[in-house]
């Protein structure tokens, strides 16, 4: 425990007050807690300087009865001064002058507080507590304790012996004397270890990434919710597996828990938990006492466990015997039933090191494996934008996602991405390849990095030739015969940052760390092709290779031949080599852009043969700014999305304009909108000021004014907002945009909704209200009914909304508007639609229904499911109207039906909430019963013991309880039987049964089966649970049946077939019920069951039992079962051309799992009988989105191939084709 006359002599040497105070307060909270815990310290200041004051401290003890007053005075004077610093009294001391005064004693000081304070609150008691840094002599504390008897006052003194007592022999206490004293500290404090659980994390701060850019990733749920002892976190170097570890500690310490890093190599020795505890703490504090690690996991608990993370497990020598380690640290490991531990192991490790791992029961798992792969699109995304934001740099969504795809939403090279080096991402992917091969040569001591970059190339270029990018090791190993070269490949695949060896089947599989370090280790050996002259190689004129043969023309000064050997044999790789140039900021290259310009000039350049070269070459184009693009478009015949906006991102209004003009605002296309993002932001006044100019010409089309009003819409700029209002007074075709200026108006008005929308609001209201026919739309309710609600669902400027719903208080437009606003997250808007549903269930006749709120409600739970829940402001707004009292019973109702179409774990805090509920009583019991909350049941089995309707019934399958199955028996008795029992009733207790246990249900329906045998909800039910008992009265009663088709109407339903969130059809199996009477089905039944098959793969019932069942042409179009349907389907695809229609043609085709060999084999047969342009032209679609390069064959058979423009259509195929695939 160390010297105690240390620790006295310390507090002895203090002379500052202030230290003394705050030291002497938190002991007395640490010794005494029952009395001191909650002390106040009035004789201090903020900044920790002592303060005049009539207390230094003040509390009163909880919950006592009579009222306990407690009362604190520190003292650091010398021992002989400690009399008058307590008990000198002012009246028994004689003033040295007129106007001297002599302050009271501490003692005296408190015992006025009291007695002030028990004027107003008799039979109050007090404690005063009296520290000090001295030891009192025992005549003083005799005299000291006396004087509080005679004032009914107990005093505790505190000496520096006391005061040392608790610093040095408890753990906190401990803790409190090395921060105040300076002694080091030997027992174990959550304070102490809190602070090397913060130096362990530290060790791991050689990571790149700050704190502030990492992103939250869906591998962080698992973690938070995973409760296994040991967590293997597999994924390959890179992809951030110690980072999402580190994330995961830190998040840990930060929420009071605790956290150790262990090096692997502390574990080379085999070693138990403990010892390895003990062995991090005392790397921190070698002091520590022998038995602190046991300290640590009582600190800890399942709930709250020791989090540990093992560093570099996979670099060092005893992997296996490290893995086998932890594993015996799991309590129960060879135990029948495993342990919960106050700790976690997290254990990052490469893919190859999962053999090592136990294989383990379903019962009793040991450990979990979870999967770290490269970043999502969006997560990657998110941590570039988050990274400009760390760098001060604004940075688009649009330009986020290109940057994330050409770094392969790799977490490393995004983490290595730099802005303030203004580095490209090509650059980034090139200086890692180059930095893990200078590690790796550093430690080979003999090869140099530039030798294994060469060994790249070597296997690479093999690669190519090849056309086989993802090699064994065995071919590898065919190819190259060098014994040197395959050994240095073979240790860079042991590094396995940018080469690896991945097992596949029964071979081994060499692969680069993702296609994208592949494309630039690829155009390295291109590179080197061009320089050694190899131009002839076939891998010059194969389309799969344009963009690493643009790369590798960019980075190497070419000659002009070759160049024009590259725009004859494969002139979409100059369309790469301009985008490398330019995303490089050189200045382009006049040879390609020549090359490009004469390509595009020539006949062959303009041809259909390479249309489909043409497409792809305008999505380069789209994404290059430079002033040479709008030259190179403007030779495109093709007037498409990416041609407009190859010219629009490089400053053409106009294209822009056309672009708006070709989609409505209203129609979802985030391509769309992050692109006009992008231009807006680098343009920013020059293209406001430009479509301000254009939008106050009077001799505009409609057309260009419809397309001029949209862009302005999506550029949201107020700046607009008088042009807007210009165009609109001295537009005479207005009315026939009303919509469009609707748009514009209302995400351009600014502060001036009344001004800009108002006029425009004016006149829409004098538009016909009345329908041509009924059901139709009005042509006033047209107005908003084409697309302005989806378009402002996913923007509206906060005036124009607001000026809106004021505007809606008008009959003539309240429904127009309402309907407008429905979709939008904002307060003001849902509270709106919830203020229309409440009137309208108010006002309601009895029995009507108002589907529309159904649809509203449904809208908020797919956005929740597309990742895009209502907002937490306008959550609240309505949590506080449905929780008020005050509120109107349909108010509060529509307000918490609208709050839980958007659900969230916390919720049934608010629904459990008895003040809450009072007057709802009913629609929160179902709405928690929704939730599955457990605690409900009780209320819930209270209403359907109540006998109050189907309703209840139907909302018990949320909360499955054996309790139920005494009140079906209950129900079933009272029914008479004998005929179809097919009431609500029936059909909510039915579907109950459903979610309870088989053999429970089983035995109910056994014992009441005379009442229901007659009843298809009862024999379908009965027919779900497959009991062999019940198999034979099924059978029984659907040979009696008059009637056995109507017996099995629904079934699909009832079973919960393409129902989400129901019981559904679990396995195979459980289909073979049904089938003695599939013929019973009816067809859209039988359809149903046929995808149900598809989708869960279950191709071997299907062909046994369903293939066979088809039972008309018109049906068998849609299941593919053998060649004649296929050419159904190809005649059918004909008649509809053009051909549109043929990826979702395929898509079907795909999902009824037929095959794509009989597809392609019988389209070579059909086309030989079709001998037309069209059908060659249907093909060539189907085989460019699904063949393989041998299928191009079947577009060229001889009886055909006369066609005028067949010869075309095959080579732009071809293009196609080769371009997607290397098979």
């Amino acid at each position: 425990m160390g010297d105690h006359s240390r620790t006295i002599r310390k507090l002895a040497e203090i002379t500052d007050p202030g230290l003394f105070e705050r030291l002497a307060t938190s002991a007395l909270r640490l010794g005494e807690p029952s009395l001191y815990s909650n002390l106040t310290h009035p004789g201090m200041n903020s900044e920790g300087k002592t303060i005049k004051s009539p207390v230094d401290g003040l509390s009163f003890v909880l919950n006592s009865d009579p009222l306990h007053m407690v009362i604190v005075h520190h003292s650091t004077v010398e021992k002989d001064d400690l009399r008058n610093k307590w008990l000198l009294d002012p009246r028994n001391v004689k003033p040295r002058t007129k106007s001297s005064s002599t302050a009271p004693g501490d003692v005296i000081k408190a015992i006025e507080l009291f007695e002030k304070f028990k004027q107003d609150n008799p039979g109050a008691k007090a404690t005063l507590a009296l520290t000090t840094n001295r030891e009192p002599d025992h005549s003083l504390h005799t005299e000291v304790i006396a004087f509080g008897g005679k004032k009914s006052i107990s005093i505790d003194i505190w000496s520096a012996s006391r005061l040392a007592d608790t610093l040095d022999n408890t753990p906190k206490g401990q803790w409190l004397r090395k921060e105040y004293l300076g002694i080091k500290q030997q027992l174990l404090s959550e304070e102490l270890l809190h602070e090397i659980s913060r130096k362990s994390l530290n060790k791991l701060n050689h990571a790149t990434s700050s704190d502030d850019v990492l992103i939250d990733r869906e591998i962080d749920s698992a973690l938070d919710y995973n409760l296994f002892p040991l967590v293997f976190l597999v994924g390959e170097s890179g992809m951030g597996k110690t980072t999402t570890a580190r994330k995961y500690l830190k998040r840990h310490i930060e929420r009071s828990g605790f956290a150790l890093v262990f090096n692997a190599g502390q574990l080379a020795e085999k070693c138990s938990i403990e010892k390895a505890i003990y062995d991090e703490l005392s790397n921190h504090f070698s002091n520590l006492e022998k038995g602190s690690e046991g300290s640590v996991l009582d600190l800890c608990s399942p709930e709250k466990p020791l989090l540990i993370l093992i560093e570099d497990i996979n670099r060092v020598n005893q992997t296996q015997m490290i893995i086998d380690n932890l594993i015996s640290w799991i309590p129960g490991s060879k135990e029948k039933e495993r342990v919960r531990c106050n700790w976690q192991v997290l254990c990052p490790i490469w893919p190859e090191y999962l053999e090592y791992l136990p294989s383990q029961k379903r019962d009793k798992s040991l450990y979990i494996t979870l999967s770290i792969q490269r970043y999502s699109q969006e997560e990657a995304s998110s941590a570039i934008i988050r990274q400009g934001e760390y760098f001060n740099r604004e940075v688009t969504q649009l330009e986020a996602n290109r940057i994330a795809e050409e770094l392969g939403n790799d977490p490393l090279l995004i983490d290595l991405f730099d802005f303030e080096r203004a580095e490209t991402p090509p650059d980034v992917i090139d200086n890692f390849i180059k930095k893990e091969l200078a590690l790796l040569s550093l430690e080979n001591g003999k090869v140099t990095k530039s030798d294994y970059l060469s060994f790249l190339s070597q296997l690479a270029e093999k690669m190519l030739s090849q056309r086989n990018l993802e090699p064994s090791w065995v071919e590898v190993k065919q190819w190259i015969v060098n014994e040197p070269t395959r050994q240095r490949l073979s240790e860079m695949m042991r590094q396995g940052t940018v080469l690896s060896l991945a097992d596949s089947g029964n071979q081994e599989i060499v692969k680069f760390r993702h296609e994208r370090v592949r494309s630039a280790i690829l155009s390295i050996a291109i590179r080197d092709m061009l320089i050694s002259g190899q131009t002839d190689s076939e891998v010059f004129s194969d389309p799969f290779f344009a963009e690493e043969i643009g790369k590798a023309i960019a980075d190497i000064q070419v000659k002009n031949e070759i160049l024009t050997h590259v725009k004859l044999n494969n002139p979409l790789s100059l369309f790469y080599a301009l985008q490398k140039t330019v995303v490089k900021k050189d200045v382009p290259n006049a040879g390609i852009v020549s090359a490009i310009k004469d390509f595009l000039k020539s006949e062959i350049g303009q041809s259909i043969s390479n249309f489909s070269l043409r497409d792809h070459a305008l999505r380069i184009l789209e994404n290059i700014e430079s002033p040479c693009v709008t030259e190179i478009v403007g030779l495109f015949k093709e007037r498409s999305f990416s041609y407009y906006f190859a010219l629009f991102a490089n400053g053409s209004l106009p294209a822009g304009i056309q672009i708006c003009r070709m989609l409505e605002p209203g129609v979802n296309a985030p391509w769309r909108d992050l692109k006009i993002d992008f231009i807006k932001k680098k343009f920013k006044g020059n293209l406001i000021n430009s479509l301000n100019n254009y939008l106050f010409q009077n001799k505009l089309n409609r057309h260009q004014r419809m397309g001029a009003l949209r862009l302005a819409g999506h550029l949201t700029d107020e700046r607009l907002s008088s042009a807007i209002l210009h165009s609109w007074e001295n537009d005479e075709g207005r009315l026939d945009v009303l919509d469009d200026y609707l748009f514009a108006a209302a995400q351009c008005c600014g502060n001036r909704p009344d001004e800009i929308l108002g006029p425009i609001c004016a006149e829409w209201a004098t538009i016909s209200d009345e329908p041509a026919q009924k059901g139709d739309y009005s042509p006033r309710q047209r107005i908003s009914a084409d697309g302005l609600d989806w378009a402002f669902s996913r923007s509206i400027s906060e005036p124009a909304l607001l000026y809106f719903i004021e505007r809606a208080k008008s009959e003539d437009l309240h429904w127009p508007i309402t309907s407008m606003v429905s979709h939008i997250d904002h307060p003001k808007a849902i509270l709106h639609l919830v203020k229309k549903f409440a009137d309208y269930e108010k006002d309601k006749e009895e029995g009507s229904f108002w589907p529309f709120i159904s649809f509203i409600h449904d809208h908020w739970r797919r956005r929740q499911e597309q990742g895009r829940p209502m907002s937490e402001v306008a959550r609240e707004e309505l949590l506080k109207i449905w929780s008020d009292l005050r509120n109107e019973y349909h108010l509060r109702t529509q307000a918490l039906y609208m709050w839980s179409a958007t659900k969230k774990e916390s919720d049934l805090f608010y629904l459990r909430n008895p003040d809450f509920k009072v007057g709802i009583e009913n629609e929160i019991i179902r709405l928690r019963a929704f939730y599955q909350d457990p605690l409900v049941i009780q209320e819930l089995l209270s209403k359907l013991k109540g006998g109050q309707g189907d309703n209840w019934w139907r909302l018990a399958k949320y909360i499955p309880s054996s309790e139920y199955v005494d009140l079906l028996e209950n129900y079933l008795k009272g029914i008479k039987g004998g005929s179809d029992q097919r009431s609500n009733m029936d059909h909510a207790v039915t579907d109950l049964m459903m979610y309870l246990d088989p053999v429970a249900i089983g035995n109910l329906l056994l014992k009441y089966w005379e009442k229901i045998k007659d009843s298809s909800l009862y024999i379908q039910t009965a027919l779900y649970f497959s009991n062999p008992s019940l198999l034979k009265l099924v059978e029984a009663s659907v040979q009696e049946s008059d009637n056995p088709n109507k017996l099995f109407e629904h079934i699909v339903f009832q079973w919960g077939i393409g129902v989400e969130g129901t019981h559904g059809v679990k396995n195979e199996q459980q289909l073979l019920v049904l089938v003695p009477y599939l013929s019973l089905l009816g067809d859209s039944q039988f359809s149903m069951l046929w995808d149900l098959c598809n989708k869960n793969g279950w191709l071997e019932f299907r062909r046994e039992y369903l293939d066979g069942m088809v039972k008309s042409d018109k049906e068998r179009k849609i299941y593919y079962l053998d060649n004649e349907d296929i050419r159904s389907a190809l005649d059918r695809e004909l008649k509809f051309g053009p051909h549109y229609s043929v990826d979702f043609f395929i898509e079907n085709y795909l999902k009824a799992n037929a095959s794509l060999q009989a597809l392609l084999s019988v389209a070579r047969e059909w086309l030989d009988e079709k001998k037309s342009i069209e059908a060659l032209n249907l093909i060539a679609q189907i085989i460019a989105v699904v063949g393989k390069r041998k299928d191009i064959e079947i577009l060229k058979f001889d009886n055909y191939g006369q066609l005028e423009g067949s010869a075309q259509i095959v080579e732009d195929t071809k293009f196609a084709l080769y371009r997607r695939t290397l098979e």
